[in-house]
């Protein structure tokens, strides 16, 4: 859009400007700047035409040599200001108005393409079912059916009873809470009786050993006192009998310990994120994995990839890398349909996860609209329930100063519209320090969670709803609806500055 504003003609005096150079390393700076350079999804094409690229090192000399590639070429109109001034076109008839309304157009259009693929893959996969669930999917396709005709014909009906409604469902939501509490409580109840019952057993164990060795120095001291003139190796063959009688009562309490930690130690630990968070690096890190790792402006990992397991602690760990939020080439719509589906046939198999770790870089200046949304969107896949088995996990503290970074994590942690909602819920924020000793204080942070189905598994799993019909579906499209919305409102602001004979250019955002 911005060079359909600028037009061709006026790409001669645009300079590209790269700033933020003391965030990265060199190598990847480099690597960053060529393929901006070189791809024409990115800036090749305004380069062809005669724009310059130049770096930014925060200094006022950078600046201004910045200003002298400019200050001295002749001025021209933007295509915009012409369209607007002299050819008199609507903001919308402009070509930077007529891209930009292609783009949403566009995206709208992928959306809505995305929903009908997904809802026909579904409808495959429901009609490679046995003839039971066919039936069973007729049968409610039947009563949905018989549901939303209902539904359109008392419409007017539902409207005039909305607070009764509303009643109804606050009573409901508060029963769900009351199960919920009594749930959990029940859950705790039956962990502590399990756990009186081992450190009875073992309490007994060790009651049995005390009595053992009480009984051992009694031996010991009567067969010295019976044999204090028999020869020795008698006296060695009775000791050699009562110690090994010593040992096996140990082994068998020792034995017992083993066993109940192998009966609970399996843990699955799910690591999300935007692209380039870091995911893979520290799946690899913490598990001895060798997942590839991006290190490009593309993304690497396009599925969901469950690492080799590793003990920590007495467990046995597996790591879930999943794709990142914000890809480059495919749509967030895509990339929740691929963690969804991974999650939901993990769970058919009864596996729960006991933690998700969620990966951001501190080093990022702000957390866009973009950010917003998908954490957002990982708030719902998730669901309220299991945030207490969350941990947002910060990295990259090598590539900002102290001060910075501290300054970010308590904007993150007490802003509304980024982590505090989660955190006041029982999640946890824990910085990564790049080490696999780091990764793994992290991972015992979570491995003694109690494991709970994710909102979205419900969603899918227990309440059969297609995935266009989750929390986390609903989310993204309100987001994208959002988007619309504004961009309606901004037209319809800047045509109705126009009839009054305001400059749209004039507008403030």
């Amino acid at each position: 859009m911005f060079r359909e504003l600028c037009g061709d003609t006026t790409l001669r005096n645009v300079v590209i400007v790269t700033n933020m150079w003391g965030e990265v390393s060199v190598d990847i700076g480099e690597a960053r700047e060529e393929e901006l350079k070189n791809r024409d999804i990115f800036f090749k094409p305004v380069l062809g035409k005669g724009a310059q690229m130049k770096r930014h090192d925060n200094t006022f000399d950078s600046a201004c040599t910045i200003i002298r590639c400019i200050a001295f070429k002749a001025p021209l109109p933007l295509r915009i200001q012409r369209e607007l001034v002299d050819e008199k076109k609507d903001i919308t008839e402009t070509a930077a108005g007529a891209e930009l309304g292609r783009e949403l157009h566009e995206q709208a259009m992928r959306y809505k393409a995305e929903q009908r693929q997904l809802q026909d893959e579904m409808n495959e996969a429901l009609r490679q079912k046995d003839e039971q669930a066919r039936e069973e999917l007729e049968q409610a396709t039947a009563q949905l059916n018989q549901d939303m005709m209902r539904v359109q014909n008392e419409s007017y009906r539902l409207a005039a009873s909305y607070a009764e409604e509303k009643e109804r469902f606050q009573r409901r939501m508060q029963d769900l809470e009351v199960t919920s509490r009594l749930e959990i409580e029940r859950q705790a109840a039956e962990y502590k009786r399990r756990i009186d019952e081992v450190n009875d057993t073992l309490r007994q164990t060790r009651e049995a050993e005390l009595r053992e060795k009480m009984e051992l120095a009694a031996t010991l001291q009567r067969l010295q006192q019976q044999h204090a003139e028999a020869p020795r190796p008698g006296l060695f063959a009775s000791i050699g009998t009562a110690v090994a009688l010593l040992l096996t009562t140990r082994n068998t309490a020792n034995r017992f310990a083993c066993e109940h930690i192998m009966a609970s130690n399996h843990v699955l630990i799910a690591v999300m994120g935007m692209v380039g968070s870091g995911k893979t690096s520290f799946v690899n890190l913490a598990s001895g994995s060798a997942f590839n790792v991006g290190d490009n402006l593309r993304s690497c990992t396009v599925d969901a990839q469950v690492s080799k397991p590793f003990q920590l602690d007495g467990r046995q760990i597996c790591l879930i890398d999943t794709p990142g939020f914000d890809d480059t080439t495919k749509s967030d719509f895509d990339v929740l349909n691929t963690i969804a589906t991974f999650l939901a046939q993990s769970y058919k198999q009864g596996t729960k996860l006991a933690g998700i770790i969620y990966l951001h870089r501190v080093s990022d200046v702000r957390m866009g609209g973009i950010s917003t949304r998908c954490f957002r969107m990982f708030r719902e896949l998730c669901g309220e329930t299991t945030f207490k088995n969350i941990v947002i996990v910060t990295n990259m503290w090598d590539q900002v100063s102290q001060t910075v970074g501290n300054a970010r994590e308590a904007e993150l942690a007490s802003d509304t519209l980024f982590f505090k909602p989660v955190l006041d819920k029982g999640a946890q924020l824990l910085r990564h320090n790049n080490t696999a000793d780091g990764a793994k204080n992290i991972l015992r942070r979570i491995i003694k969670n109690h494991p709970l189905p994710l909102l979205v598994q419900s969603d899918l799993v227990d309440r059969k709803l297609d995935l266009s019909g989750t929390s986390a579906a609903n989310a993204l499209n309100c987001a994208v609806n959002k988007q619309k919305e504004k961009h309606r409102i901004e037209l319809a602001r800047v045509r109705q500055a126009k009839d009054e004979g305001i400059d749209p250019l004039s507008l403030s955002n």
